[in-house]
C-alpha cells in the first residue's frame, strides 16, 4: 500500500494532526529531522521548540503552524483530506523565509 504522508490511517482531523506535529516537534532530534525537510541545514539549525506555534490568527488567514523567529519566518499547512488541499493533496505544504 502507497502512503504518501506520516499521518495516512493516523488522523482523519486536520486540527489533530496539526498538534501532533506540534508536540512531536517538541523532542529535539524529530524536530530537527522534520524541518530539514522544509529548510536548509543553515536555518534548520535557528529553529528552537519555542519558535513553534499552532493556528496562529494573521491578516492572511490562520496557517496550521507558524514557525518564526528573528531568522524564520514559515507557515506549514497540513492536509489530511485530498479536496482539502490547495496544491498538492494530502500532506504538508510550506511557505518559508528564512534570513541570513
Amino acid at each position: 500500500m502507497s502512503r504518501s504522508s506520516v499521518f495516512d490511517n493516523l488522523v482523519t482531523n486536520e486540527n489533530f494532526g496539526t498538534e501532533l506535529l506540534c508536540n512531536t516537534m517538541r523532542f529535539d532530534s524529530l524536530r530537527r529531522a522534520l524541518v530539514a525537510l522544509f529548510f536548509t541545514d543553515e536555518c534548520s539549525s535557528k529553529i528552537g521548540v519555542n519558535d513553534i506555534d499552532t493556528q496562529v490568527s494573521l491578516d492572511e488567514g490562520r496557517p496550521d503552524l507558524v514557525v518564526e523567529n528573528d531568522d524564520v519566518y514559515a507557515f506549514i499547512e497540513l492536509k489530511v483530506e485530498e479536496h482539502l488541499s490547495w496544491c498538492c493533496g494530502s500532506g504538508l505544504s510550506v511557505s518559508a523565509c528564512c534570513a541570513n
